[in-house]
């Protein structure tokens, strides 16, 4: 079965033995779960408003949607009503203790998944016995009884260790991505913008616009400051106008009478344009609009966290890590846009405009 098909199953089997059949077998196990009063003060899936004004909060309020979607479509053939809350808690339980045995299974395997994650110094692995069994190995010498078991959940950013585990961990050595909406760039009550939406959407762009904190060699200086090809792309399109080229037939993209049918020929079509520097200088200016107010979204809703417990310690680490990259990000675009109005196609378009 896939990832998706298994984490249900896993949810449902978590909620039957822990709310409605507790004297079984499995009591033992069940017993040393978390529990829903746990995650309800410890997890973001259940406190949203933790990382209100981050990139995270739309992730996070989209899997609760998804997961109340599910829950209504099981609730029609579950003998007795599952409450939101515990389908909350089974996710929560599910991804804070999964192995995955292959690329596509997930399991849960009965005290080996309450192993911690240790970025160094994790002392166990697990491996697949010839007869599908699951075997665990040290890694390390494990010097008392009472040494603690770890393992190393793989190259994981705080932005995914909170997102499925709940968790973060200081000075991360895996960047966290900055991810921005992309309907706002655009106008819907301009006829051109709406074509351009219905172009995006008919080549399956994704209606965001990412940011992976590393930079890269590559010649475009906004990917090469780490925004995907596909963001830059879909940029690009946005700050083009029908004065550059642009023309829209039915579905049909042309630019130049170049007909473009996905995002990576856009980009490959921005690169020849002549009016490029003025194209990018656009896009940075968009760009830098935009990480200004993330950024000051980012600090307005900035939990005090006097007082608090381990949740919103995580939830600082992951908003303070994302405000240093969008000021990074922000810095990176400055200079950029500096170079870019000393270029000879720019400072001649604009003459050409007074």
């Amino acid at each position: 079965m896939a990832a998706d098909q298994d984490r249900t199953i896993l949810c449902l089997f978590l909620i039957y033995y822990r709310f409605f059949n507790e004297n079984t077998k499995w009591k033992p196990y069940m017993d040393i779960l978390p529990t829903l009063e746990f995650f309800q003060k410890t997890h973001v899936l259940f406190n949203p408003g933790t990382v209100k004004g981050t990139c995270l909060e739309n992730s996070i309020r989209s899997k609760i949607s998804s997961l109340e979607r599910e829950l209504e479509e099981i609730n029609q053939y579950w003998p007795t009503r599952i409450e939101l809350d515990m389908y909350l808690w089974a996710d929560c339980t599910v991804w804070s203790r999964v192995v995955g045995i292959t690329e596509t299974e997930i399991a849960l395997v009965p005290y080996f998944d309450l192993a911690n994650h240790s970025l160094n110094e994790s002392n166990i692995k697990w491996e697949l016995t010839d007869d599908e069994g699951l075997m665990l190995v040290t890694t390390k010498d494990i010097k008392s009884q009472d040494e603690e078991l770890t393992l190393f959940y793989g190259s994981k950013s705080n932005q995914e260790l909170l997102f499925l585990h709940g968790f973060c961990i200081q000075d991360n050595p895996e960047t966290s991505r900055i991810t921005i909406p992309l309907m706002p760039f655009l106008d819907l009550s301009d006829p051109v913008d709406i074509s351009k939406i219905q172009w995006l959407k008919s080549v399956g762009a994704k209606p965001i616009l990412t940011l992976m904190g590393s930079r890269t060699s590559n010649l475009d200086p906004l990917v090469a400051d780490g925004w995907t090809v596909d963001s830059v792309a879909a940029l690009y399109l946005i700050a083009l106008t029908e004065d550059e080229g642009l023309c829209f037939s039915s579905m049909d993209l042309q630019i130049h009478g170049r007909s473009v049918k996905g995002l990576n020929e856009l980009y490959a079509c921005a690169q020849g344009l002549d009016l490029l520097p003025l194209i990018q200088l656009r896009a940075v200016v968009l760009l830098t609009n935009a990480l200004e107010y993330h950024l000051n979204m980012n600090i307005e809703h900035e939990v005090d966290q006097d007082g608090s417990g381990p949740l919103l310690a995580h939830t600082s680490i992951y908003r303070i890590e994302e405000r240093t990259i969008l000021q990074r990000a922000q810095t990176q675009l400055g200079r950029l846009q500096d170079e870019l109005l000393k270029n000879k196609v720019v400072l001649s378009y604009l003459q050409d405009q007074q």
